[in-house]
C-alpha cells in the first residue's frame, strides 16, 4: 500500500515544474511520515486519510509549483501532422512508387506527440514511450529492405527493456533503491532471450544454448547477504553446467548430464534457499516452473523442438503475475509476453514475420483499454 501510494504520487509529481531533487526530497518526506503513522498503529486507509491523497497533496503543491502546461507551437504541430503525413505518403506513392512501406509516414502522427510531451518528463520517460515507434520502423525497415525479418524481432524487446530500466529509476526516487545485481535481474530475462534466440538461429546451438538463461538465477543469486550461501550456490550452478556439458559432449547423453543440476537444487533445499510452500498462489508459480522445464527438456531431446519451445518458459512470469500481481493490471502486465508469443508463432509456423509484428500492438491497447 505504501509503495502503490509513492508510486502514484511521483507520477503526479511528473507533472510539476521541479527539479529531481525536489521531486525526491518531497518523496522521501512522505515515505517517512507515511512509515511514522504506520509506526504509530495507524493502518494503511488511516495514514492516507491523515497525510491526504496523492491528488490532494498534488493540491496543495499549486501554490508552490507550477503544473507543466502544453506548449502552443507543440500543440499546433501536433494538430498538422497527419496533413503533412498524408501530403508525404502521396508524394512517395505517385512520385517515387512507394505506397508500401512509405505508410510508415503515418508513425510520425503519434511520434510528434510524443516528442512534444516529451519535454515535460525526464529522458528515459520519453524514450521508454517512443521505443514502440523506434521498434517498429526498424523492424519493418530491415524486413522489407533486407528481407530478415528473423531474428530482427529481437528488437522490439527494447520496449520492456526500456520499461524495466524506467521502473528502477522510479524505486530510486521513492527511496528504495535497487542494487546493481537486482537490476541486472530483471534486465536478465530479456538478455538471454537474445543470446539464444541468436545462438540458436546463426550456430544451431539451441541445445546447450538455453544455458544462456541460467544467467537469471545466476544474477538473482549475487543479491544474497550471507556470503557463504552465495558462493556455494554459484559453484553449484557452475559445476551442473560443466557436468551437463561434459556428459553431453563426451557421451551423447544429454539427458544424465541434466542430473547435473539436482546440485544446485540440492544445495538451495539444505540451506532452506528453496522452500517448498503449499500456498495456493506459490504452488501454481512452482508447478508451472517444473512443468516448463519437462516440457521444455523432453519435447526438446525427442522431437528437437528447442528453436520455439523456449516460449514455455514465458508462463512462468505469466502465472506469477496472475497470482500475485494487481488484479485490475492483470492483462496489462503479461500483455508483452502474450505478444511476444503471438509474434513468434505466427512468424515461426506460419512464415508472417511482415505482418505478425503487429501482436506487439497489443501492448499499448491493453495499457490504454484496462490500465485505470
Amino acid at each position: 500500500m505504501k509503495q502503490q501510494y509513492l508510486e502514484n504520487l511521483r507520477k503526479i509529481l511528473l507533472g510539476f515544474e521541479m527539479n529531481k531533487n525536489e521531486r525526491i526530497d518531497i518523496l522521501n518526506d512522505y515515505a517517512s511520515m507515511y512509515e511514522d503513522g504506520l509506526s504509530q498503529g495507524l493502518s494503511d486507509s488511516e495514514v492516507i486519510e491523515k497525510l491526504g491523497t496523492p491528488e490532494k497533496v498534488a493540491e496543495a503543491l499549486n501554490e508552490e509549483y507550477h503544473r507543466y502546461h502544453p506548449s502552443t507551437k507543440g500543440n499546433r504541430l501536433i494538430a498538422v501532422m497527419p496533413f503533412l503525413a498524408v501530403i508525404s505518403y502521396f508524394i512517395l506513392g505517385f512520385y517515387f512508387d512507394k505506397w508500401h512501406p512509405g505508410w510508415l509516414v503515418f508513425l510520425a502522427i503519434p511520434m510528434t506527440a510524443i516528442i512534444v510531451e516529451a519535454f515535460k518528463k525526464p529522458f528515459p520517460h520519453f524514450l521508454t514511450a517512443l521505443s514502440p515507434f523506434i521498434a517498429t520502423v526498424a523492424y519493418l525497415g530491415i524486413g522489407f529492405g533486407f528481407k530478415i525479418w528473423h531474428p530482427t524481432w529481437l528488437i522490439f524487446l527494447i520496449i520492456p527493456i526500456f520499461g524495466i530500466i524506467n521502473s528502477f529509476r522510479a524505486y530510486d526516487e521513492i527511496g528504495e533503491k535497487k542494487s546493481v545485481f537486482e537490476q541486472l535481474t530483471g534486465l536478465s530475462v530479456f538478455i538471454a532471450i537474445i543470446a539464444y534466440v541468436l545462438m540458436g538461429y546463426y550456430l544451431n546451438a539451441w541445445n546447450p544454448g538455453w544455458l544462456v538463461f541460467l544467467i537469471i538465477p545466476i544474477l538473482g543469486i549475487l543479491n544474497e547477504k550471507v556470503l557463504w550461501k552465495k558462493i556455494g550456490m554459484e559453484l553449484s550452478f557452475l559445476i551442473a553446467i560443466g557436468v551437463y556439458l561434459f556428459v553431453g559432449y563426451q557421451f551423447g547423453n544429454w539427458w544424465f548430464g541434466a542430473l547435473g543440476f539436482l546440485l544446485p537444487i540440492g544445495f538451495g533445499l539444505l540451506t532452506q534457499e528453496v522452500r517448498v510452500s503449499m500456498s495456493h498462489g506459490d504452488l501454481m508459480v512452482k508447478l508451472t516452473v517444473l512443468s516448463a522445464i519437462a516440457i521444455y527438456f523432453i519435447t526438446g531431446i525427442l522431437w528437437n523442438t528447442w528453436a520455439f519451445m523456449w516460449m514455455i518458459f514465458l508462463l512462468i512470469p505469466m502465472v506469477a503475475i496472475l497470482k500475485h500481481g494487481p488484479k485490475r493490471h492483470h492483462i496489462v502486465a503479461i500483455s508483452p509476453f502474450i505478444a511476444t508469443i503471438v509474434f513468434f508463432s505466427l512468424g515461426y509456423f506460419f512464415g508472417l514475420w511482415e505482418i505478425s509484428w503487429m501482436a506487439f500492438l497489443f501492448i499499448p491497447i491493453s495499457a490504454i483499454m484496462f490500465k485505470g
